[in-house]
């Protein structure tokens, strides 16, 4: 079976933001050119922080990056010693607050009424205890 990992020879040096790639697929079976395909465009999407945003147009965050990374791993794209996981490693550690959550604002539009859950952020905790648990998953990736 061919491997799905992307490496750095996957990228074409010295383009803006790290977003060009070679695709070279192989003998992958359909399946396998589609993860590979998906792998390569997730990565493309990582800002020059090290991070990934919910949308293109946003800074990068907790929640986009913790998913990210962990959607790299369980796609069998990214080892945990690739360049481009270190980065987003290195995001979410610097990213990190004093009290060990992530901050992440919510953009939802309110439609019940706030209650709060002991979590620390207001208004935006909901969002951000859900960016906490994306970026504590991808750290424990990290360590095993």
């Amino acid at each position: 079976m061919a491997s799905l990992r992307a490496s750095a020879s996957d990228r074409i040096e010295g383009h803006p933001g790290n977003r060009g790639f070679v695709e070279i697929v192989p003998a992958l079976n359909t399946t396998q050119a589609i993860m590979r395909r998906g792998v390569l465009g997730l990565l493309a999407q990582q800002h020059n922080d090290g991070g990934w945003a919910q949308l293109h147009s946003l800074a990068s965050d907790a929640y986009a990056t913790g998913q990210s990374l962990v959607a790299l791993r369980e796609a069998g794209g990214l080892r945990a010693t690739d360049p481009a996981y270190k980065r987003g490693i290195a995001f979410l550690l610097k990213t990190q607050l004093e009290d060990g959550s992530w901050y992440v604002k919510s953009r939802a539009i309110p439609f019940q009424p706030f209650f709060e859950s002991g979590f620390p952020h207001g208004h935006d905790q909901w969002v951000s205890m859900a960016a906490s648990n994306w970026a504590t998953m991808a750290l424990a990736h990290d360590v095993t």
